[in-house]
């Protein structure tokens, strides 16, 4: 027991002794909570042989009173702010009145001042604390409550455990550790401010614990003497630099510096959550077809991983791209075979998290570069002589396109292409628009045709070939007045015929005629 100084059981404290140590018994064994004792008592001998007593008076009081703040724990980041109103605040257990009595030392309890009397038994008391300049600080204070009544008879009271703090400064009280704000949502800053520290103050973030800090942009109002001085802020979505597992906010005078006092910052970490695509970005040009890397932030995603969506119509309707891509809390990257229905300059990517639907975020709007021929489909046939429309739609540089074709199947080298007639410079809107252009297919059958579409910007670098399809019908090769005049012929001579022909119906099949007047019936 605290109150046994010898090394023997039967060796006895003296009053004074026990009137020291039991205070230390007191915090020792009760740890601010009630418990039941008994208390045994025995006549003091020089012998081996102690004798108990029969019956022992012990007085106690008929309540308790327990200082929870200020103590201890409200000293450096924590320690009360002069000039503002703080809260004084207690628990009771058993019979306490409201004739209470609070007084406050600067001394560690060498003297006390009164700061309330009969202070109704609520558990709290708001009492502004002296102080305006950094000169009027303390380290040694304590603050002490008694119940002035009769019953009580001095018995109830209770002191500050230890020396608490007052400080001349700033205190941010939200956030403070532990929370989690969501970007995109408004989250109110919450400080309280000494007298003095100006009508303007400066808010700073961090991403790294307070290693590093970023000054909000201008200033804030900042009302001297409150706890509640209130900035909301509208967390932006759109800059992956506030996203952070390890977030902190500081708030200095104009000009300080959140290392300085009077400044204070978020005691511990907060969660800023969110997600932002950084890659693609707003200068963006990918090519269908192509495989490219997806890169983005992430902070407070939780497990899960992370579903990707695409639009092509700046936000209005999103098709998905993976369901399930991994995530982990900083950059993250992906591989993705470029994939879109059509090119689109509004691209803009989605990404949310599996594990919290309030973390989500976007890329920037970025283009799928392309064009993409709708008509002729894989296999069309579209025959010698007819007009028919060549559809697309394109998305990248703003430029006019050329427009050519191949009956000989697909080439990389421009020179192998035939440029349509009309076919240069056309006109050429953007997607969603669908583009259009009206051909007369010429004479030149062929079952492996081909149209290709080139944007002139970039030196025709951006283009795309149509799927396959055919020319139909039947030319005359030999003798044909379209090539090399119209020769002489002799009678009798046996010559060949010849012709080229493409979807014309079965190779078995065919008829031929001749006319010696121009007009085959």
């Amino acid at each position: 027991m605290p109150v046994t100084t010898g090394d023997y059981p039967t060796e006895t404290s003296t009053k004074d002794l026990i009137d020291v140590a039991i205070r230390d018994f007191y915090d020792d064994y009760y740890n601010e909570q009630d418990i039941n004792f008994r208390i045994k008592a025995y006549l003091h001998s020089e012998g081996d042989y102690q004798i108990q007593v029969d019956e022992v008076e012990v007085v106690g009081a008929e309540g308790r009173i327990v200082i929870t703040e200020p103590d201890t724990w409200n000293t450096n980041d924590n320690a009360w702010i002069l000039g503002v109103t703080n809260v004084v605040r207690w628990n009771t257990t058993g019979n306490v009145t409201d004739q209470l009595h609070i007084q406050f030392s600067t001394n560690s309890g060498a003297n006390w001042e009164t700061i309330g009397t009969n202070v109704v038994n609520d558990g709290e008391y708001e009492w502004l604390t002296p102080g305006s300049i950094a000169a009027h600080e303390r380290d040694n204070c304590r603050m002490r409550m008694e119940d002035m009544s009769a019953m009580a008879n001095g018995s109830i009271w209770d002191e500050s455990n230890g020396n608490f703090e007052t400080r001349w400064r700033y205190h941010i009280l939200s956030p403070n550790g532990g929370e989690k704000w969501y970007t995109g949502d408004t989250n109110n800053i919450v400080w309280a401010s000494a007298p003095g520290l100006g009508a303007n103050s400066w808010l700073w973030f961090s991403q790294d614990s307070g290693t590093n800090w970023t000054r909000f942009p201008g200033d804030v109002p900042n009302t001297v003497g409150s706890t509640n001085n209130i900035y909301p802020w509208n967390t932006p979505k759109t800059n992956e630099n506030y996203l952070s597992e390890n977030a902190r906010l500081a708030i200095t005078v104009q000009g300080g510096n959140p290392s300085i006092l009077p400044s204070d910052a978020s005691d511990n970490d907060f969660i800023l959550a969110g997600l932002r695509m950084t890659q693609p970005s707003g200068s963006t040009i990918w090519k269908r077809g192509n495989t490219e890397i997806l890169q983005w932030v992430s902070s407070g995603a939780g497990a899960g991983g992370v579903k990707i969506e695409l639009s092509l119509d700046a936000g209005t309707n999103y098709v998905t791209v993976t369901n399930d891509a991994p995530n982990n809390p900083g950059l993250n990257s992906l591989s993705w075979p470029v994939q879109a229905a059509d090119p689109s300059d509004r691209a803009i990517f989605r990404i949310t998290a599996n594990g919290d639907a309030n973390v989500w975020g976007n890329s920037e709007i970025f283009t799928l570069a392309d064009v993409d021929i709708k008509d002729p489909g894989l296999g069309a046939e579209w025959q010698i002589g007819s007009t028919n429309i060549i559809t697309w739609t394109y998305g990248g540089p703003v430029s006019d396109v050329n427009i050519y074709y191949s009956a000989d199947g697909v080439s990389t080298n421009p020179a192998d292409w035939t440029l349509l007639p009309g076919g240069g410079s056309v006109a050429n809107a953007l997607f969603p628009t669908t583009n259009t252009f009206e051909w007369v297919v010429p004479s030149d059958p062929s079952d492996n045709a081909y149209i290709r579409i080139a944007a002139i910007v970039g030196g025709e670098t951006l283009w795309a070939a149509s799927e396959r399809f055919n020319i139909a019908g039947v030319r005359i090769d030999t003798p044909n007045e379209d090539v090399g005049g119209i020769p002489a012929r002799t009678l009798g001579v046996e010559e060949n015929i010849t012709w080229t022909y493409a979807a014309a119906g079965p190779s078995a099949g065919g008829e031929i005629r001749w006319s010696n007047d121009g007009d085959i019936a």
